[in-house]
C-alpha cells in the first residue's frame, strides 16, 4: 500500500491509496489527512461562511497591496463610512504626487499665478511682466521668463523678480488685522453738518464727538445700513430747555453716523 508523507494539502498524492491495497494502512492515511488539514489551517477555530466568490475576490484584492502591516494597521479605529472610502475610487493622482503631500510645509509660490487671483495681486501691488501682462508670484519668480516692468509703486529699477509695494502690503495686513482704535489715528475737526449722515470709509473704527445747543433733545446716532439708527447719546435740550450737550460714539468700519438736530458747536473725529 502506497503511503506518502506530507505537511500541507498540496503534499497529498491523489492516487493513494490504490484500489487494490488492503486495509492495514487505512488508519495511517486518515491520520495523514487530519495532519495536513490542521497544518494548512492552524488558526481556523470556527465555521468559515465566506463564499468561493468572496474568497476569490479577497485574493484579487490583496494581490496588488504593497502597504506594510504598520500602514494597514493605521486603519484600525477608522470611522469613515463605506461611501466616504469609496470616494477614493477613481483617484488619478500618482503615488509620487500623493507622497509629495507628506510633510508638506509650504507651497511653491505659484498661488497667485492663476488668472482668478488678479484682485489679490492688485491688492498686494505685484508687478506685471512687460511683454505679456502676466503677474509674477510671491516666490520672486516672474510669471514669464522676461523682465518685469517698473510701475508707479516701485521706486527701484526694473528687475527680474516680482516686487510687493510696502504700502499695499501694509494696507492688506491692516485690513485683515486692524490695530486698536487710537493707534496711528489723530483727532481732527472735519466739516460736518447737522442732519446729514456720514459713512466711516477708513476701514477701521473711528471715534466721533459732537456738541450742540438745542431746546428739545436730539441725538448722536449710528447705523449699520443708513436706515436703522441707534441713538448713542443726547446733544442738548434736556428737560425741554435750551442747553448744550455733547455725546461720543465709536463708529465701526463702513457704519454710518449723524447728529439729528441742534446748533453745532463742536464736531471732532479720531481717525
Amino acid at each position: 500500500m502506497g503511503l506518502e508523507t506530507g505537511t500541507f494539502i498540496d503534499d497529498l498524492v491523489i492516487a493513494n491509496p490504490a484500489s487494490t491495497d488492503g486495509l492495514a494502512q487505512a488508519d495511517d492515511h486518515l491520520r495523514l489527512i487530519k495532519t495536513v488539514l490542521k497544518a494548512t489551517f492552524p488558526n481556523v477555530d470556527g465555521a468559515i461562511t465566506a463564499t468561493p466568490a468572496q474568497l476569490n475576490a479577497s485574493v484579487a484584492l490583496t494581490s496588488g497591496i504593497t502597504s506594510s502591516v504598520a500602514e494597514l494597521n493605521k486603519l484600525d479605529g477608522c470611522v469613515a463610512t463605506v461611501t466616504e472610502l469609496n470616494l477614493v475610487a477613481g483617484l488619478t493622482a500618482s503615488t509620487a504626487e500623493l507622497n509629495a503631500l507628506d510633510g508638506v510645509s509650504s507651497f511653491a509660490g505659484t498661488l497667485l499665478d492663476d488668472a482668478n487671483a488678479g484682485a489679490a495681486r492688485t491688492t498686494l501691488g505685484l508687478a506685471t511682466v512687460a511683454s505679456s501682462g502676466a503677474y509674477g508670484d510671491l516666490s520672486g519668480t516672474p510669471g514669464a521668463a522676461t523682465t518685469l516692468a517698473q510701475s508707479s509703486w516701485n521706486t527701484g529699477t526694473a528687475t527680474t523678480e516680482a516686487t510687493i509695494s510696502p504700502a499695499k502690503l501694509k494696507a492688506a495686513i491692516i485690513d485683515n488685522d486692524p490695530p486698536p482704535i487710537g493707534v496711528g489715528q489723530s483727532w481732527s475737526n472735519p466739516a460736518r453738518s447737522i442732519g446729514v449722515s456720514y459713512q466711516n470709509t477708513t476701514g477701521r473704527p473711528i471715534m466721533v464727538s459732537v456738541a450742540a445747543t438745542i431746546s428739545g433733545e436730539r441725538y448722536l446716532q449710528v447705523s449699520a445700513n443708513n436706515s436703522t439708527w441707534i441713538s448713542i447719546g443726547t446733544l442738548g435740550g434736556h428737560g425741554g430747555i435750551n442747553d448744550t450737550g455733547a455725546s461720543q460714539a465709536i463708529v465701526p468700519a463702513n457704519h454710518y453716523y449723524r447728529a439729528t438736530g441742534g446748533t453745532l458747536n463742536v464736531w471732532a473725529e479720531l481717525r
